[in-house]
């Protein structure tokens, strides 16, 4: 088995970038540092290089498609 959730339940939390109906937000879960494959990827420059891309990928495409 590749992958494995380590919580089974939902957890909550008051991040103040969900809450704020005035402002575009998004809240980003790129990797988990309890999955120690994940953990060192994140340090990794290409790794970094291609989630930014994907995120820009991502929030170009949204404002493209909203207006």
């Amino acid at each position: 088995m590749c992958c494995r959730l380590s919580l089974t339940t939902p957890e909550q939390a008051g991040f103040a970038v969900l809450k704020s109906p005035r402002v575009l937000s998004v809240l980003v879960q790129k990797s988990f540092i309890t999955n120690k494959h994940e953990e060192k990827m994140l340090g990794e420059p290409v790794f970094q290089k291609n989630m930014a891309r994907a995120l820009a990928t991502g929030i170009n495409s949204y404002f493209l498609n909203e207006i």
